[in-house]
């Protein structure tokens, strides 16, 4: 109160509002001074409750404190205008300056206070500690961050929520917030910094893998594949994973990698060792082996009969041409080519075999044991011969188709056969004169007092002295004995029959009759 001259009262005047305090005594009223605010009556006695009304009662005043400006004996906070005090007694809402970005300002707090980790502060003039608000996902934010992207997460790290407050990019903390167990990027994907999951890109074909926590994706090394969930380490690999494989293992045995993919090695080749890279793998399987797919030696299976040949790099056995045989190699097991019967032979299961005796083979490649055909009649052939004529029954002998030797056929008796004949009986002997036993290759000369027998006059077989012959009678005048007409003699006085020609040089007689004595 104030009391004015006059007064009659202790609570003359009521000291009239914040604006004003009246202290004891005061016989006017005193306006409160800039940086200062007006402090209300405060008695055990008062009855004034009302802040309406206790503004009209004003006591004291007091120094305007951090953090506050007071203007017109009145009190208010920094905070609520954007700014912070950290000076007493000041009277306007600037204070000492705004409140920075990054921070937030409270009237209990003098000084501008950092945005808690996990939040931001992007403009100026925060005045609660959520600031601005949550920091984004994929990024931290430590304190007195000023936007939502502060920080990124670490590579390998997915920061899956708002608020992440650290470099771990997680909110599964302990009670103290401490010990924060991040979410590491899965296997099969990669996370580069700022992801915001845990399956953020997938690692993408075969020929890369990613493991647990991977920042970015692994090429295979060379002579290694791609593994995962579906594909396992020493299986063929499958399209479910394609894009999410995990790790690498390195080409086994007998397969070879190219690109993360695993081959196995072609049939014709063969891998001997691991890591291989190439479609050769190690090389073309060797002459007298074949190799199936997936073979580990250059000898993984013998080519196994004569029947089939293996040549460089089989893949399987080759069966030997009808007409040919298999050639090379330590044994029939291993042969590794094919070559043409040759004429005089026939070729089975890949065998050669020379043309049976009584058969030839002018022509290569023949297959059966018939060769080209049977020798021709009057010849025979040996075992291996190329012509059908190969030589000659010999004379005295005649041959049908197929003779195997020298011997042919033999001779009918009474006939002559010269060499190379196929009919026994195509030249008769010829006459008296001539005889012609088993095996004649001409007709044989009846000897000189022989006379031919067997047979008929022009097939004689054979020739028989006539005993009753003699030069000088041994009877005297006496008539000899006549010898057969067909008898021969060498008596050259007597003239030839003029019916029958006896070669000169010979002058055998025909058909003669002795002289009486």
């Amino acid at each position: 109160y104030y009391c004015p001259i006059g007064s009659t009262s202790p609570h003359q005047e009521p000291c009239g509002g914040i604006e004003y305090y009246c202290e004891e005594g005061t016989p006017k009223q005193q306006k409160v001074p800039d940086g200062y605010y007006s402090l209300p009556l405060v008695s055990p006695a008062s009855t004034i409750r009302d802040d309406k009304v206790s503004q009209m009662y004003r006591a004291s005043i007091k120094l305007c404190e951090k953090g506050y400006w007071c203007k017109s004996g009145k009190r208010y906070p920094c905070s609520e205008y954007g700014t912070y005090g950290i000076f007493t007694g000041l009277s306007r809402s600037t204070c000492t300056a705004p409140c920075p970005k990054g921070k937030y300002c409270i009237p209990t707090s003098p000084i501008p206070i950092l945005c808690p980790a996990g939040t931001y502060g992007s403009e100026k003039g925060n005045q609660n500690p959520q600031c601005s608000g949550k920091c984004s996902k994929g990024f931290f934010c430590p304190e007195g961050s000023t936007k939502p992207t502060e920080r990124p997460c670490p590579p390998g790290i997915a920061g899956e929520e708002e608020g992440l407050r650290d470099s771990t990019c997680s909110l599964n903390c302990d009670l103290i917030g401490s010990n924060c167990i991040p979410k590491v990027c899965m296997e099969g994907y990669y996370c580069p910094s700022n992801s915001t999951s845990q399956k953020q890109i997938e690692c993408g074909e075969a020929g890369r893998y990613c493991p647990h926590g991977s920042s970015n994706y692994t090429n295979v090394s060379s002579g290694h594949y791609s593994v995962g969930v579906a594909s396992i380490k020493g299986s063929y690999q499958v399209q479910d994973d394609v894009t999410t494989r995990s790790g690498e293992a390195i080409c086994e045995k007998g397969t070879y990698c190219m690109k993360g993919t695993r081959y196995a090695c072609t049939a014709g080749t063969y891998g001997a060792t691991e890591g291989l890279s190439t479609a050769t793998c190690s090389g073309f399987c060797k002459a007298g082996w074949y190799c199936p797919q997936q073979s580990i030696r250059a000898t993984q299976r013998i080519c196994g009969s004569s029947k089939v040949y293996c040549p460089v790099g089989s893949s399987s056995p080759v069966k030997v041409s009808t007409g040919y045989y298999s050639i090379g190699g330590n044994g029939p097991s291993t042969r590794t080519n094919q070559t043409i019967c040759p004429p005089g032979s026939y070729c089975t299961d890949g065998v050669r075999y020379l043309c049976p005796a009584g058969t030839y083979g002018s022509s290569s490649g023949l297959s059966t044991r018939e060769c080209d055909g049977l020798a021709e009649p009057g010849y025979y052939t040996i075992e291996g011969s190329t012509s059908s004529k190969y030589a000659p029954c010999p004379a005295g002998r005649y041959g049908i188709a197929g003779m195997k030797d020298p011997l042919c056929m033999g001779q009918t008796v009474g006939h002559w056969t010269p060499a190379g004949s196929s009919d026994p009986e195509a030249n008769e002997c010829g006459g008296d004169m001539f005889y012609c036993p088993e095996g004649s290759g001409t007709p044989q000369n009846v000897s000189v007092g022989f006379y031919s027998v067997g047979g008929k006059v022009t097939t004689r077989t054979g020739q028989q002295r006539c005993n009753s012959y003699q030069r000088t009678p041994p009877l005297g005048p006496k008539m000899v004995e006549l010898c057969p007409s067909s008898t021969r003699t060498n008596e050259t006085e007597v003239p030839l029959d003029v019916d029958y020609y006896i070669e000169p040089a010979l002058q055998y007689r025909y058909n003669y009759t002795y002289r009486k004595q």
